[in-house]
């Protein structure tokens, strides 16, 4: 179990990272406007479940890796910037002809596929788990590790889901 003062900066460290702008949390706020809480709910799973397999690749040693070879991380840098202006296309698309997604009741176009893909391509969770390993990088057994993931997620899921309800009601 981890320490209780241990926790506490864990969340002082993660929770203003989380809350922050930033891709993901900019496309939480767009489709909790244009779609509200149940037209999002697909990409929201993704997203933390792409939250969940990203914690668990940078605590088994993924950082390490972009360390040793710079060319992972600037091709990280340039898919993170390919899938940006996807998803301004998209939300662009659909403002542009915003019948053809409500008047026929279709999903919208990010779903489950599209959030689980946004955690890989966005570089501020890259920062962020790379910066969370560091610090915390001395918690090294498989149980101390599986709950600083089962943390950042909690703190994801409540920090996402304000972002999806600041979209929605304002």
């Amino acid at each position: 179990m981890i320490h209780f003062f241990v926790w506490l900066q864990f969340l002082t460290f993660i929770v203003p990272l989380v809350f922050s702008p930033g891709p993901g949390n900019t496309t939480f706020a767009a489709m909790g406007s244009q779609y509200k809480f149940a037209g999002t709910m697909r990409f929201w799973m993704g997203f933390e479940l792409g939250d969940i397999f990203l914690c668990s690749i940078y605590a088994f040693g993924l950082g390490e890796l972009i360390h040793r070879f710079h060319s992972i991380e600037i091709g990280l840098k340039w898919a993170g910037i390919a899938f940006l202006f996807y998803l301004t296309w998209t939300f662009a698309r659909s403002a542009i002809h915003p019948s053809k997604y409500i008047e026929k009741n279709t999903t919208p176009a990010l779903g489950f596929v599209d959030g689980f893909l946004s955690v890989f391509l966005n570089p501020k969770i890259h920062t962020m788990l790379l910066a969370l390993f560091s610090q915390f990088g001395a918690l090294n057994s498989f149980s101390q590790l599986s709950q600083l993931t089962l943390g950042f997620l909690i703190v994801s899921i409540i920090g996402h889901g304000i972002w999806i309800a600041g979209g929605h009601f304002f």
